[in-house]
């Protein structure tokens, strides 16, 4: 899996515009059977689809690419345009596409490897895996998650969030996580207050402070790409380079203090004299 993040910033509230981050460690992980076997730390996992919208995916890496190409050219059939004032709602449709793409795709590899067919698991009420296979797809349709961002007509913001069972349209937070490192993400994003209305380069440094605290996950890299969505604007891509130039800075500056000096002999008095207590130091905390 993944940690993959959207997040809408510098947005106003009178014209419904503003800018989009999406953010994706680079961590592929390749398994048999469902065990891990090897890993790439600079895959992909971010792609560009029609009329400049783009596209972050957490999922199996033999699936992500047939599931992006699939919404590809379900964007492309819809004839989806910035300019039309159906965009968001074709790209939601879009999204639905490929949800039941996705839905029918799993179902049919899950029952083949139980041996059953398609028609024996919806048809045959008494077929003895069907609750078995059913929680098998429960669980593996839920594994696919996407974010999707772009403009609509008039420069409007477009954020959909699905997991190929719900999809979710926001703007206000304007916060989307998915992946496996998703819930340490957006613990994170939540304790930086993270809204749409934040500028773009706050927002950034919270979104990379959210990518490493989502590193908690061990399917998630120590990698990310990130692209930046403007209005009118040519997709700003900020890579490994460009984003260690500054960020250490700005993490010496801004980022949660380190709590070493808390082990100190002073502090351990401070500690005690304050709450009445006394502690007994074991030998080695003594001998550092």
């Amino acid at each position: 899996m993944t940690a993959i993040i959207g997040l809408a910033c510098d947005c106003n509230h009178t014209s419904q515009t503003g800018n989009i981050i999406l953010c994706a460690d680079q961590l592929i992980s390749y398994s048999s059977g469902g065990i891990p076997i090897s890993s790439n730390a600079h895959g992909s996992k971010m792609f560009d689809l029609p009329c400049g919208f783009f596209v972050a995916i957490a999922d199996d890496i033999s699936r992500s690419h047939q599931v992006v190409s699939f919404l590809y050219n379900r964007m492309l059939e819809l004839g989806i345009s910035p300019d039309s004032k159906d965009a968001t709602d074709k790209v939601k449709l879009a999204l639905a596409n490929t949800a039941d793409y996705v839905r029918v795709w799993i179902r049919k590899e899950i029952c083949a490897s139980y041996g059953v067919s398609e028609n024996e698991f919806l048809h045959d009420k008494k077929l003895a895996k069907r609750e078995t296979i059913r929680s098998d797809l429960r669980e593996a349709v839920l594994s696919t998650e996407l974010i999707v961002g772009g403009f609509g007509s008039k420069s409007s913001l477009v954020l959909f969030y699905t997991n190929c069972v719900d999809i979710q349209e926001q703007s206000s937070p304007g916060v989307f996580c998915g992946g496996s490192g998703s819930i340490a993400a957006l613990n994170w994003l939540n304790f930086r207050g993270q809204n749409c209305f934040m500028s773009t380069q706050r927002s950034y440094f919270h979104a990379r402070e959210a990518m490493h605290f989502a590193e908690l996950s061990r399917a998630v890299g120590p990698t990310c790409y990130t692209v930046l969505l403007c209005p009118e604007e040519k997709p700003i891509v900020i890579g490994k380079d460009k984003d260690e130039k500054f960020i250490g800075g700005w993490l010496n500056e801004f980022h949660v203090h380190k709590t070493d000096a808390l082990d100190s002999p002073e502090k351990r008095g401070h500690f005690e004299l304050a709450l009445g207590v006394r502690i007994k130091q074991l030998a080695s905390q003594m001998s550092k």
